[in-house]
């Protein structure tokens, strides 16, 4: 039951990171995803957090199904990190290459999940995000 209400919530994370990812501009297309993430996460009270990430550290959340799932969206996710990043006007921009930048993003997408639980405060977020956007992409 859970790996298929997780399959749906997965389905609807990928199609709103892609759509967060569809401005033409790199770094805004990183804000913007990073905002979506930050919104998704801290919405209800108490905040709802991520469940991919919730479950990954939960230790009774084992078993190879739900693992296997899991890596699914991160590298689903990542996939479409690395893609965006591999359009001409992100490549000139970028400091390290697209798939690297890529698995920064998205480990970075998991640690801003433990900074919410910590800090509570979505200003904080999104300006650490920020500063990873600009290192990877400075502002010309």
């Amino acid at each position: 039951m859970f790996l298929r209400a997780y399959e749906s919530y997965a389905a609807d994370m990928r199609a709103e990171a892609a759509q967060a990812l569809a401005h033409p501009d790199a770094a805004r297309a990183l804000r913007d995803y990073f905002d979506h993430a930050i919104r998704s996460m801290t919405t209800g009270v108490p905040t709802r957090g991520c469940l991919t990430t919730k479950t990954a550290i939960d230790t009774k959340a084992g078993g190879e199904a739900i693992r296997a799932a899991l890596r699914r969206l991160i590298d689903d996710l990542e996939r479409l990190l690395r893609e965006r990043l591999s359009t001409g006007e992100a490549r000139a921009r970028l400091a390290i290459p697209p798939a690297e930048a890529a698995r920064v993003l998205i480990t970075m997408t998991r640690g801003i999940v433990v900074m919410e639980r910590v800090y509570q405060d979505p200003g904080r977020l999104r300006a650490t995000a920020s500063s990873l956007i600009d290192a990877l992409l400075p502002p010309a």
